[in-house]
């Protein structure tokens, strides 16, 4: 038999710090938890990382005819399915998944338009050796190999796809003999992607062609001119949009544009002197690119611009507002090694509510050395 007394003094001597007495009308008065540190953030976590590609076939919607491109009655794309392995194990081998800290939180993300879905691998990597399933796919029509060429009116049918994508991971979960096999938390769901899958991210968790899935998302440089202001009018997902201050390619007010349409809770981070293409693992400036969107467009990206604006009721000539930053430039590492630093606890507060991330979030982000911050706190019930 417990004896009663003992066990209290046993309780106050762990929680002696709190103030715990014996006395009936005692309060403890909880310590705070610290803050995750910088240096934890951008670390790389406990797990390994492993990687499966798996060939996705959704047979219930059409692949639109594109140029020479006949089109096909179905949509097939290739997964990149990166999970937590044993530590150890080398990277990006179709290992055996570590279930030891399971299920973990799926993240969705998105690559750019005429980009591939490995174009962000270190970023992908990050996230999994913290416990995170991620998935990335190759678009049908916005990869840069997609039949006939990339069209970026296309990404009006990535929701769908992202739709898919989580239904066919959830199932692999729900299946005692897959090798994702109880590894994803149904209840959480993130999604982060680059430039046009920055704009894929806002317009799968907002508007019409939302996920009421997803929890969570951090676009990167996010064409946020093509985003309706009004897009997160009935809805509340938290968000962290990422962009660079010297970007050329979207442009730090278009990137602007897609914090201010985002619901709230929401973080803006501007990384001072990063551009655009650099949040990916590709080494070149921005200025290297030339013609870049009109040569993979095929002298179509205008036109394509236009049709995805009226598809999602956005106004076009909003990317005509132009301000460009001055900053200095700094190198790539650095500009992946803040992107890495500022989303981990991100979607560590919002996907695992991780108490010492959100205190990062509040205390550590606003002050950290080389960005540009800005946020809004959720609203109160009760408040307008």
């Amino acid at each position: 038999m417990f004896n009663t007394r003992a066990l209290m003094a046993l309780f106050c001597v762990v929680l002696i710090a709190a103030g715990c007495s014996s006395g009936s009308d005692a309060e403890l008065t909880p310590t705070p938890v610290p803050a995750t540190t910088v240096e934890e953030a951008a670390a790389r976590g406990a797990y390994g990382v492993g990687l499966r590609t798996l060939d996705m076939v959704d047979p219930s919607r059409p692949t639109a005819p594109n140029r020479d491109y006949a089109g096909s009655p179905q949509r097939e794309m290739q997964v990149d399915v990166w999970y937590p392995v044993a530590a150890g194990t080398p990277d990006d081998q179709d290992g055996r998944l570590d279930a030891s800290g399971g299920p973990y939180p799926l993240i969705v993300f998105a690559h750019g338009y005429s980009s591939l879905k490995n174009q962000s691998a270190s970023y992908l990597r990050h996230l999994v050796s913290h416990g995170y399933v991620v998935a990335a796919p190759g678009f049908p029509q916005t990869r840069l190999d997609a039949a006939g060429g990339p069209r970026l009116y296309a990404t009006l049918d990535q929701p769908e796809d992202v739709r898919f994508i989580i239904d066919e991971l959830f199932a692999m979960s729900s299946d005692a003999t897959a090798f994702l096999s109880g590894a994803i938390d149904q209840e959480l769901v993130g999604m982060t992607g680059h430039s046009g899958g920055g704009l894929t991210t806002m317009i799968t968790a907002y508007g019409p062609l939302r996920d009421e899935r997803i929890d969570a998302v951090l676009p990167i440089s996010p064409v946020g001119c093509l985003v309706p202001p009004d897009i997160a009018v009935d809805a509340s997902v938290p968000a962290m949009i990422v962009g660079g201050s010297i970007d050329i390619l979207v442009g730090p007010a278009s990137i602007k544009k897609a914090y201010e349409a985002a619901s709230a809770p929401k973080y803006f981070v501007e990384v001072v002197g990063a551009e655009h293409v650099r949040f990916g693992d590709i080494d070149i400036a921005d200025s290297q690119l030339g013609d870049i969107l009109g040569e993979t467009s095929q002298g179509a990206i205008t036109d394509d611009l236009i049709r995805f604006a009226e598809g999602v009721g956005a106004d076009p000539t909003v990317c005509l507002d132009r301000a460009d930053g001055t900053d200095e430039l700094i190198s790539a590492d650095r500009q992946r090694e803040l992107l890495r630093t500022v989303s981990l606890p991100f979607f560590d507060a919002y996907l695992k509510g991780d108490a010492a991330a959100q205190r990062f979030l509040e205390d550590t982000l606003p002050t950290l050395t080389g960005i540009r911050f800005e946020s809004e706190p959720a609203i109160e019930e009760g408040e307008e």
